[in-house]
């Protein structure tokens, strides 16, 4: 369907005019008329049908009765009028196309006869007046001769040659000549320049000069002529902030944006009297902008991925400042009101713009390590996230130096030290101190909380000293105290655990009261002898005075008795203390089982000085007690020789006692006479006097140990016997 327009006197017309008998070509210049659609010009009718019915509903009930009528009879004739129109010319624009295409080639076809004319028109005006006094100018004779006697035109002028055919090239000598000129006039022009120092960095080279700014731009200058006056040329521009976190290797900056710049400074440079120090401010005004743009969303994914709420950003202002908050006590839950914030603030210095991207803290940094300092006061790597970590870094030593501090005015002696690949505190607690038995305080970089460690040690007692030292660093002290015996305990259990013990914290006694027993210290252990099951040795753990890293050791031997059975309450019967000294003892019995028979053992001034011996790594038996292995291997040992010999004194048995036999590792009873025996002849039992030389009880075996009595006789009976001078009889005797 063909489109329509709207008539100057708000008819319907269709496009290009009324219809007329004959297409009428529109003047010559006149504006091309512009039609409507014609679903447009329907709701165009209907709203201002809908507009006029408001209108009629709103003012109507204000007139009288005929007024109201005639109202409304001229509105109904009036919208009839137009929807007949709209009718007429909905029916008409069916067939309005071949009407309008013919317009159109009438239109066109009238243009053409005006361009005729006006042609025509201007060649009489130049015949008549331009053309008068022309001439015809004379015959080229001699260049008809070249061509028809030599087949070639050599006239032909050379502008046209030149216009034509390129130049030829210049040679690599003339090149090379060209540029080391060219570079020549750099260097000149480069001592002759007011430079700024921060574009030092240069390269002279193929008649250019590069000049290159780390972490900021590279912008290649030449020269296009060796005139002082002739401006910088900008060759090239490149930008090197780059954004390896978040950026994923792509340009941060568009090549339009490139272009933008690269005109910008082109143009400082042809208009400004110190060309190369506004190019330096231009380009370093624009990276440092972008660095903060860059760590900025680096921010934002730090705080979306990784920190959460651990960093906020308090206040951003593009091309000004960025500033981060860590450690907010408030926001992890610790505290409530005024609470210790921490601030980083990223800033571009306005006194002076030729600086760097500045990094202040507040509170300050302390005074620690300066090669902390150094590495929280920069920014050159651009990653936020490594600033914040050298920041909290710089305050967790701090931290962890007061702390240390607390621990120097306890112990003047304190040999803690603070490692700075990752804040740890390593507090040795029990010297001698391997590693894995210091207590490690490290400092959460996320949150600024202390964190203990210790190998062994329960969880919910960890979470105990993280609380209290966290609200008290000076509390430390006490708990270091409870840590020294828990130590001490545990390096007993751990000495005795390859042997046949059972060891226990508590053991209920019915007369504990009473006892001695009692009286002994409260950090103490009972170390019960499994083969032995009613004796016990107990460890008491006290402090040394002089030194609060050290505990001295007390043992004791404990024998107990059930009052009621298997089931009763166990009785205290015995409590024997140990000699003190019972680490020359160690040392004694280690020296005889190492000498080999029939060697002789040099003396203390005989061995010579001693080597100096390696410190000990982590692991290497810091943590044995040699004393309690030893009592506990001697108690399991001789208890069954001393029971023997009571049983055999109560016997009224005469006997040697116990005896060391062989390396001082085993031990022996030996009977002096051998006791009547009931229902054996008195001539019997003097033989058997006679023929006894020698009779001895050992123990034998590791696990199921079982007592062994060996009998030497002097003369046996037997026939198979007679040769030799002694025979030796042995017997296992179990469960004695």
């Amino acid at each position: 369907m063909a489109p329509v327009q709207i008539g100057s006197d708000g008819q319907l017309v269709p496009l290009g005019g009324p219809v007329v008998s004959g297409p009428q070509p529109p003047p010559p210049g006149a504006p091309a008329t512009h039609g409507i659609r014609l679903s447009l010009l329907i709701e165009f009718l209907i709203q201002r049908t809908y507009h006029e019915i408001t209108l009629l509903a709103e003012l109507l009930p204000r007139k009288t009765d005929m007024e109201r009528k005639i109202e409304i009879v001229q509105f109904a004739s009036r919208t009839r009028q137009l929807f007949v129109r709209l009718l007429s010319l909905v029916k008409w624009a069916s067939n309005a196309g071949k009407v309008e295409k013919c317009a159109m080639i009438s239109s066109f076809l009238d243009q053409q006869t005006i361009l005729f004319v006006d042609t025509a028109d201007r060649l009489a005006s130049l015949a008549r007046d331009a053309l008068v006094h022309a001439r015809l100018p004379s015959f080229a004779i001699p260049f008809a001769i070249d061509v028809l006697t030599t087949g070639s035109y050599p006239r032909l002028p050379t502008c046209i040659r030149d216009k034509i055919i390129p130049p030829d090239p210049i040679t690599k000598v003339e090149k090379q000549t060209t540029l080391n000129q060219l570079n020549q006039i750099l260097r000149h022009r480069l001592v002759t320049t007011d430079l700024p120092p921060q574009l030092a960095n240069l390269t002279v080279a193929n008649g250019r000069v590069k000049f290159r700014v780390e972490g900021e731009f590279e912008a290649t200058l030449t020269v296009m002529g060796d005139d002082p006056d002739i401006p910088w040329r900008l060759l090239k521009l490149e930008i090197l902030v780059e954004d390896k976190e978040t950026g994923d290797g792509r340009a941060l900056v568009h090549s339009l944006q490139v272009n933008f710049i690269h005109e910008l400074v082109q143009a400082r440079l042809c208009a400004d009297e110190k060309p190369l120090q506004d190019m330096y401010n231009c380009l370093h005004s624009f990276c440092l902008s972008l660095q903060l743009e860059v760590l900025h969303s680096q921010t934002m994914m730090l705080i979306r991925e990784r920190w959460g709420d651990l960093v906020q950003e308090e206040r951003y202002m593009p091309a000004k400042y960025l500033t981060l908050t860590v450690w907010n006590q408030q926001v992890l839950g610790r505290k409530t009101g005024t609470a210790s914030v921490h601030k980083v603030t990223i800033r571009i210095d306005e006194s002076d713009g030729s600086k760097p991207l500045q990094i202040s803290h507040e509170p300050p940094l302390p005074a620690c390590d300066p090669r902390l300092m150094e590495r929280a006061m920069k920014i050159d790597h651009l990653s936020v996230e490594k600033l914040l970590i050298d920041s909290v870094h710089a305050r967790s030593n701090q931290k962890l130096q007061e702390l240390k501090a607390i621990l120097k005015a306890s112990n003047p002696s304190d040999n803690s030290f603070i490692e700075t690949a990752l804040p740890t505190l390593v507090i040795p607690i029990l010297e001698p101190c391997g590693r894995s038995e210091c207590l490690h305080i490290f400092v959460d970089l996320h949150s600024g909380m202390f964190q203990p460690m210790l190998y062994g040690l329960d969880q919910s007692m960890l979470d105990d000293i993280e609380k209290t030292i966290n609200d008290d660093m000076k509390r430390i002290l006490s708990w270091l105290k409870q840590l020294k015996f828990w130590l001490g305990e545990q390096r007993c259990r751990q000495s005795v655990k390859h042997l046949p013990t059972v060891c226990t914290d508590v053991l209920h006694l019915s007369n504990s009261a009473s006892h001695p027993v009692g009286n002994l210290s409260k950090h103490k252990l009972f170390i019960k002898l499994t083969r032995l099951p009613q004796y016990y040795i107990v460890v008491e753990m006290l402090e040394v005075p002089s030194s609060p890293t050290a505990l001295q050791y007390k043992y004791s031997f404990l024998s107990v008795s059930q009052l009621e059975g298997e089931d009763g309450p166990m009785c205290a019967q015995l409590l024997q203390h140990f000699k003190p000294n019972l680490e020359h003892l160690v040392q004694d019995t280690s020296a005889v089982k190492g000498a080999r028979p029939g060697t002789k053992r040099k003396t203390s001034c005989d061995q010579g000085d001693p080597e100096p011996k390696k410190p000990k790594r982590s692991g290497e038996m810091c943590a044995f007690n040699k004393e309690l292995a030893h009592l506990v291997a001697m108690c399991d040992t001789n208890m069954p020789f001393i029971g023997l010999r009571t049983e055999l004194s109560n016997m009224e048995i005469p006997n040697q006692g116990v005896q060391v036999e062989g390396d001082s590792s085993s031990h022996a009873i030996r009977l002096l006479k051998i006791p009547q025996c009931k229902g054996v002849g008195e001539e019997t039992r003097k033989a058997l006097e006679r023929s006894l030389l020698d009779c001895t009880f050992r123990l034998q075996g590791r696990n199921n140990r079982t007592w062994v009595a060996e009998l030497m006789l002097a003369k046996l009976s037997s026939q198979q016997h007679t040769q030799q001078g002694a025979s030796v009889y042995t017997a296992r005797i179990s469960d004695l």
